[in-house]
């Protein structure tokens, strides 16, 4: 009879010692950050410090939800053209909609809307259309390009 109550001891023991481990392990899984993986992401200021350094230049739109984050290099004369190195941020998301480098600008058409104008390359005379800017619209919404033919009527890409 003792040797009975002896490993029931022992059972009980056991158990309450495993209900207490599993106490301490929730415990330990429940202080774990909460925030989800895309509020993780690293701030725009810190990606734009690492590809461009302390060139990076940046500039919201209206309602501060997104940001374009560039570098423009000054022309010389074994460079004529500047080249515009960017990348379009969106804060809420903490993702990167658009990254290109060109030989041109880019800036804010209106909240929803960046303009890239850029400047081709050689043109041969059969190319030229004349029926389009060397520019583009760019929506952040739709992540939709738009080739501007003038200044009032876009033309799909």
């Amino acid at each position: 009879m003792a040797n009975l109550r002896g490993s029931r001891s022992i059972f009980v023991l056991c158990s309450v010692c495993r209900a207490l481990l599993l106490c301490i392990l929730l415990l330990f899984a429940g202080c774990g950050t909460s925030n989800p993986p895309e509020k993780r992401s690293r701030d725009f200021r810190s990606i734009a410090q690492e590809r461009f350094g302390a060139k990076a230049e940046f500039s919201f739109n209206g309602n501060r939800t997104h940001v374009i984050c560039f570098e423009q290099s000054k022309p010389s004369t074994e460079f004529p053209l500047p080249r515009t190195s960017f990348f379009l941020f969106d804060i809420d998301s903490g993702v990167i909609i658009l990254e290109e480098s060109l030989n041109g600008a880019v800036s804010w058409e209106d909240d929803e809307h960046i303009r890239i104008d850029y400047v081709q390359g050689i043109v041969e005379s059969s190319d030229v259309k004349g029926d389009h800017d060397s520019s583009y619209l760019f929506d952040i919404r739709t992540q939709q390009r738009t080739r501007r033919v003038n200044e009032n009527l876009p033309k799909k890409l």
